[in-house]
């Protein structure tokens, strides 16, 4: 699907949670990592989605996993600062 809809695109080191069933690791573009659910990702505190905090632990296997050598996900602390104040 990806190849089919953007051409060119790079999409390396992801971590997709939970991979369905019906879309496999093998059906997704190389070089990503794929963890069989959130605690394997070693959340700061997952809180089931509710919430809680996205930072990842220093145990997490996604520490510095990124294509800039950075955790992988959204940077909470650069995103807190941007929004510190809005409302």
């Amino acid at each position: 699907m990806i190849d089919t809809c953007f051409e060119p695109y790079a999409f390396a080191n992801n971590a997709i949670i939970a991979s369905p069933a019906n879309y496999p690791p093998a059906k997704w573009p190389p070089r990503n990592y794929f963890p069989p659910d959130a605690a394997a990702v070693h959340f700061t505190h997952y809180n089931k989605a509710k919430g809680g905090d996205y930072r990842l632990l220093p145990s997490s296997p996604f520490k510095h996993a990124g294509t800039d050598g950075k955790d992988l996900g959204a940077d909470i602390d650069l995103i807190e600062a941007a929004t510190q104040g809005a409302d």
